[in-house]
């Protein structure tokens, strides 16, 4: 007999900007993720990243999860560019860190990202017990 599990679905909703930096050159920021860290407690859970009040000209072309692990996919990008879709199977407990690339370019982390990252954490893993033995 085989336990069925469920898909467990997170949506982050992402404000993206783009600006120019002192050189010229057009750099890519997060502005806020909602929710921020994702906590994840649910085996095989889904998470979609989602541009949100976000200029139609930025598009997600790929993410970065550090450490690098087995416990996410590699990532799907909607044809339009505006949704972003990894799995996480939760098996292991951790915390991730996460840059995107927009337009091609990996994003300039600001300084509410960069507190993240001395927590370590833009994802956090939380497995879910085994079950219980029938």
């Amino acid at each position: 007999m085989s336990i069925k599990r469920s898909v467990s679905f997170q949506n982050v909703q992402v404000k993206a900007v783009k600006e120019t930096d002192a050189s010229g050159k057009v750099i890519y920021k997060v502005v806020s993720a909602q929710p921020e860290p994702v906590v994840i407690t649910a085996a095989d859970t889904i998470i979609n990243y989602q541009l949100v009040d976000t200029d139609a000209d930025i598009v997600f072309t790929g993410i970065t999860i550090t450490p690098s692990s087995t416990q996410f996919s590699k990532p799907t990008i909607s044809t339009d560019g505006k949704n972003l879709t990894l799995s996480d199977i939760n098996t292991q407990t951790g915390d991730f860190s996460r840059q995107f690339e927009f337009n091609g370019q990996p994003e300039v982390r600001t300084e509410v990202a960069a507190k993240l990252e001395e927590g370590g954490k833009d994802i956090e893993n939380r497995p879910p017990p085994p079950p219980a033995a029938p």
